[in-house]
């Protein structure tokens, strides 16, 4: 994560943090991947936990 914070200026931390908040359900990132039912479930929850854990860093540095 600290070589993604060094690689980014405020404004593309303000872009991927504005780009996850557009998804107001998880499921929706899925389907604007146009993946939405094809990939399992635990999948799902271990992407849109990682998605969570990029925003809170990228919002806590």
């Amino acid at each position: 994560m600290r070589i993604l914070q060094i690689g980014f200026n405020n404004l593309e931390k303000k872009n991927i943090i504005d780009f996850i908040n557009d998804f107001n359900e998880p499921i929706e990132v899925f389907e604007w991947l146009n993946i939405g039912t094809s990939i399992s479930s635990q999948r799902q929850n271990g992407f849109i936990g990682a998605l969570a854990f990029i925003k809170k860093e990228l919002t806590d540095e």
